[in-house]
């Protein structure tokens, strides 16, 4: 009788409290699902832990920023440009490489940060000024279009055009702080782009036509990492292998690596 009951217990035991009895468990110590044999959702990942170290290591990046002055460095990033490699009188400018999709990467079931630790103390916002725009405008004799790129102007994703819908859309979901500069500065156009009529933001240069087809291509990444440095890609027209600078600020200025 006693044995009996024994093995009774041992039939009915939940290590994990999932609800899913161990012998039917695939992961009997940790909670999941039935679904899922009694292991975790893989659809929804425990992001508990990796929000904390994102969070400790944006802490870490803030307070290092506070004995860093960014103010010279968005000139320095600019005199390090190589120009000589526009030859039209368009130039794409983007400074962000949004990533597209990569198929069968369920990237989106993946754990995502609230905060900012690919490049806080120094983006694409801290270097995209309206001084700076005044600098492309006197160094580049083009009509300068801003656009978000894909994949590097990847022909499969190409790029998104600057336009008041598309602010909108990403300021719901990202600080870009220089979309504001460029809405209030940049002039309007509408062209025909991916067989249709679209609205974009652009800053003209009046001895020439704008084609978007016929254009250069400049986009940047910016990143960061502790120990004060700032390390900045520069892709032109098409190139994978970016002109990449690495900057540290050290007793009191930056310094090129």
């Amino acid at each position: 009788m006693v044995f009996s009951f024994l093995g009774l217990s041992a039939q009915e035991k939940d290590t994990d409290g999932d609800g899913v009895l161990d012998k039917d468990d695939a992961c009997p110590k940790i909670k999941g699902v039935k679904k899922y044999l009694g292991c975790p959702d893989p659809t929804k990942p425990d992001c508990t832990e990796f929000k904390k170290e994102k969070k400790l290591l944006f802490d870490k990046f803030k307070k290092e920023s506070q004995s860093v002055d960014y103010s010279k460095l968005p000139d320095i990033i600019f005199s390090e440009i190589d120009f000589k490699k526009f030859k039209n009188h368009n130039l794409l400018i983007s400074l962000e490489n949004k990533k597209g999709y990569e198929c069968g990467v369920p990237f989106m079931y993946e754990c995502r940060s609230d905060y900012n630790v690919i490049n806080p103390n120094f983006s694409s916002s801290d270097f995209m000024s309206e001084k700076m725009i005044k600098s492309f405008r006197k160094k580049i004799d083009a009509n300068i279009i801003p656009v978000l790129a894909i994949n590097n102007f990847d022909n499969d994703f190409g790029m998104n055009l600057l336009s008041q819908d598309l602010f909108e859309d990403w300021e719901e979901r990202k600080e870009f702080r220089y979309f504001k500069i460029i809405r209030e500065s940049a002039s309007k156009a509408k062209i025909l782009y991916k067989s249709r009529e679209q609205e974009m933001y652009y800053f003209p240069n009046n001895k020439y036509e704008l084609n978007i087809e016929q254009a250069d291509n400049l986009m940047f990444d910016f990143k960061n990492e502790l120990g004060n440095l700032v390390i900045v890609e520069i892709y032109y027209n098409k190139d994978n292998n970016p002109q990449t600078l690495r900057f540290q600020y050290k007793n009191s200025k930056w310094i090129l690596l």
